[in-house]
């Protein structure tokens, strides 16, 4: 299986998830409001956000341990693979550990920050220290997950995180018919991530018994090495949660627990929307690193245009569907008094687009080698955001925070960015606009601006007519904006694929869009 068509399966798998809980959440988050509650709901969204942040205990070793374990196995070093997963293992247990002890420090503060009541913390305690408890468990186990990610089991991976998602789903429903409320939530969210890190295991031990055979005790000299790797990809990650997982906290902070509520529902299908336009180029990035290390500065350049493209062409698709039917859809969803406004809701899309354009820098930067300075300009954006934050929230109100996103991402993180991205492949600001800008304003921004003023016009309709309005808005701008989508290989090989076997030859006429120039 090539690295493309691996590429492609990864995507594949991803939407396929994606699509599903899509449609599963527009049925059960009303059936969540419904029986939490929006109150307690919008404490348990900042409750969750706690948590997120001290998952980031973990100093970035799970997301290196793929890398490792995928150039040693490239290299056929089976002895090498072992040192890195007894190696991962230890330090995953010091994470956890780590993690414990974060855990109960901000339990500490959360009530004070958040203005919880003793029955709001006694509500909240129990299923938050539950999740607690399962995650500090399955950290060091989630090693072996990282393992089959790195040998590229690709298939088995998607199965299982398909898998993993459902019996979340099953388990929510059930447990909130029973009237568990937020425990329905914890263990929805707790157990089938532990059950998954047990079956990889059983994969694991199936399909390479001699990484799991003559495990000895670790190197401190390997330990130490994938925390020092880790870290600077864990320096972007906070940068990231900071960007992402604040404004239920800001917002609490003013003590308006219900803004959480009403800006979680207006933003959930531009974020999802955002989360499904970055896979293809996520799926790619081992190719792309495999390229630079050929040597071939024209072909790299070629490649990473591509990729940047692909990038910013899905996300103003992702904007198109929110300009266009945002509004029904979230009256339709869970009610009119859910939706922000349509200024927030234009400040969302615009969101999109920029952070799709910081991720794609981030991330392709960080492939070719600049991880600390990607690391270190993501923290410091992550940090002003929050404190922009802050002052626009106190200022102008709910508006004020998507708005501190944008600023900052737009302002100080990409520019910040294209230094190091220009360095690497000699793609100056100046030599983007032609490659990238250029076609993708060419494209993208008249179906922008028809889609905003569509959007206006039908904010009435209700929600069996605003899910096809969206899908039309998407299909539109798919087949305007092709050239850019089609040019980057795993996009063209998924739909290639798919579509070889109903045999419509214009349609894979279609797709044929360019030359994929990454292999």
């Amino acid at each position: 299986m090539s690295r493309t068509h691996r590429a492609s399966v990864t995507a594949a798998f991803a939407y396929m998830q994606f699509g599903l809980s899509i449609v599963v959440g527009i049925v059960l988050v009303p059936f969540v409001l419904h029986r939490v509650g929006a109150g307690l709901y919008g404490f348990w969204l900042a409750s969750g956000e706690i948590l997120s942040y001290a998952a980031m205990a973990d100093l970035g070793i799970l997301g290196i341990v793929p890398w490792l374990v995928a150039q040693a196995d490239g290299r056929g070093d089976r002895e090498e693979i072992r040192r890195i997963l007894t190696a991962g293992f230890s330090a995953a247990l010091i994470v956890s550990v780590l993690y414990t002890g974060i855990v109960l420090t901000l339990w500490l503060l959360l009530p004070g920050v958040l203005h919880l009541t003793p029955s709001d913390r006694e509500a909240v305690a129990g299923p938050l220290a539950f999740i607690a408890c399962v995650t500090a468990v399955v950290l060091p186990l989630r090693v072996v997950n990282a393992a089959l990610g790195g040998l590229q089991d690709v298939r088995f991976m998607g199965t299982l995180a398909a898998s993993t998602w459902a019996l979340d789903v099953v388990i929510t429903v059930v447990m909130l018919l029973q009237g568990h409320k937020l425990w329905a939530l914890a263990v929805g969210a707790s157990v089938p991530p532990f059950l998954a890190v047990i079956v990889a295991a059983i994969r694991l031990r199936r399909i390479a018994p001699d990484l799991v055979r003559g495990i000895h005790r670790p190197a401190r000299a390997d330990v130490a090495r994938l925390f020092r790797e880790g870290f600077a990809g864990w320096l972007g990650g906070w940068g990231w949660r900071l960007a992402a997982a604040t404004d239920a906290i800001v917002i609490a902070s003013l003590g308006h627990p219900v803004w959480i509520t009403v800006l979680a529902m207006t933003s959930k299908l531009g974020h999802m929307l955002m989360q499904m336009s970055w896979v293809p180029g996520d799926s790619g990035l081992v190719g792309l690193a495999q390229l630079s290390g050929e040597g071939h500065r024209e072909r790299l350049q070629a490649a990473v245009s591509a990729v940047l493209c692909l990038y910013v062409a899905l996300a103003a698709g992702a904007a198109c569907v929110l300009l266009a039917a945002n509004q029904p859809f979230v009256a339709g969803w869970v009610g009119g008094q859910y939706f922000a406004g349509p200024a927030i809701n234009g400040v969302l899309a615009a969101l999109i687009l920029v952070a799709s354009a910081v991720h794609a820098l981030a991330t392709v930067t960080s492939v070719l080698g600049k991880r600390l300075r990607v690391g270190v300009i993501m923290l410091m954006s992550g940090v002003l955001q929050v404190m922009l934050a802050l002052v626009l929230g106190r200022r102008y109100g709910l508006i004020g925070i998507p708005v501190a996103a944008l600023i900052t991402q737009a302002v100080f993180a990409v520019p910040l960015l294209l230094a190091p991205l220009a360095a690497l492949t000699g793609l100056t600001p100046r030599a983007l606009v032609p490659a990238v800008a250029g076609p993708w304003a060419r494209y993208s921004l008249p179906m922008l601006a028809f889609c905003a003023a569509a959007g206006i016009v039908v904010r009435d309709v209700p929600l069996w007519a605003a899910i096809p309005l969206g899908v039309v808005a998407a299909g539109t701008y798919v087949v305007i904006a092709r050239r850019l989508i089609f040019a980057y290989a795993p996009v063209a090989e998924m739909f290639r694929t798919r579509l070889a076997g109903l045999r419509p030859a214009a349609m894979l006429a279609w797709a044929r869009a360019a030359r994929p120039p990454v292999q």
